[in-house]
């Protein structure tokens, strides 16, 4: 007959159980244990022991990564925290890049913009814009010679 634990959490007796990598006899089932993996600042996973407060970091703490190592469940735990890191990351530059973008746009004035006419052109300045072709498209075709000849042709 295998022997049950009481997880110190939950309050279930578990078969499968574990004990804290330190040196108080906490007794955690793996459900609750999966629970408490989190990643820290530095994105490293990371468990802190509900009872003794002690923080075990994997690749750091032996007995901590042999187990998470061994355990499939937990390997998947840590896999997802990573790729939900890593999407949230993805997201927050996202966001930041567009905003930047947002606010270059609105703050960058560029030299290739159309400069648009604020009033009506004097008609020295329609003279002089039609000689240097430099005629508002939406003028040309109201003031092309072409047009202007043919209207004088037929009176």
């Amino acid at each position: 007959m295998t022997k049950l634990f009481e997880c110190n959490i939950c309050y279930e007796n578990k078969r499968s159980v574990v004990k804290c990598f330190h040196k108080c006899s906490a007794i955690i089932c793996r459900c609750c244990f999966k629970k408490l993996i989190q990643l820290n600042q530095v994105n490293e996973v990371s468990y802190c022991c509900p009872v003794c407060r002690e923080e075990s970091i994997r690749h750091k703490n032996k007995k901590f990564t042999l187990y998470c190592n061994k355990a499939q469940d937990i390997l998947k735990r840590i896999v997802l925290l990573l790729e939900n890191e890593i999407k949230l990351e993805k997201e927050h530059n996202l966001g930041t890049a567009w905003a930047t973008f947002q606010s270059q746009i609105m703050d960058h004035d560029t030299d290739d913009d159309v400069d648009i006419i604020q009033s009506n052109p004097t008609t020295n300045e329609l003279f002089r814009m039609i000689d240097e072709d430099q005629m508002p498209l939406h003028l040309q075709d109201l003031f092309s010679p072409s047009r202007l000849l043919s209207r004088s042709n037929s009176l």
